[in-house]
């Protein structure tokens, strides 16, 4: 359980994120992009692919599992946006403007800036901590929830 402090600045952190419901999560990784070979190769998944996965005939749950159940999951206009790289949020909302993208406003890399020796967008620890848990008190409020995992 985190110390007062911290779970006081978790409260005011929450109430001044704006979650209209009912909401789907997005968690968009791109930080690994850069672990691809070959000249010019970024591979990552597209904002669309996000939006166009609840559309398929299997689960996108957990793509990658055999065992996986075909499942009903919601697409909602309300999309909370998980990501480390600033352009997903451009691409989001440039490209897919008939959603309402909601994410939270922070500091974070574009496309392979930062790398492993520089993990923390804000220089800011404490404040890294406070958004991980922060988030994982948000995602609550939606009721669907789209990943991918950061392989191809």
């Amino acid at each position: 359980r985190p110390q007062t402090w911290l779970r006081h600045k978790m409260i005011d952190f929450i109430h001044n994120q704006k979650i209209e419901t009912p909401c789907t999560v997005f968690h968009v990784r791109r930080s690994d992009v850069t672990l691809h070979d070959g000249k010019f190769n970024r591979k990552y998944h597209a904002i669309s692919e996000y939006i166009e996965a609840p559309l398929r005939t299997t689960s996108i749950i957990s793509a990658e599992n055999n065992n996986d159940q075909n499942m009903n999951v919601a697409l909602h206009e309300n999309i909370l946006l998980l990501t480390d790289d600033h352009n997903a949020i451009g691409e989001a909302k440039n490209l897919h403007p008939n959603h309402n993208w909601m994410y939270i406003d922070r500091p974070r890399f574009k496309a392979e800036e930062g790398g492993w020796e520089h993990q923390i967008p804000s220089n800011d620890p404490s404040f890294e901590v406070l958004v991980l848990l922060s988030t994982l008190r948000l995602v609550q409020y939606c009721d669907s929830f789209i990943y991918s995992h950061s392989n191809f």
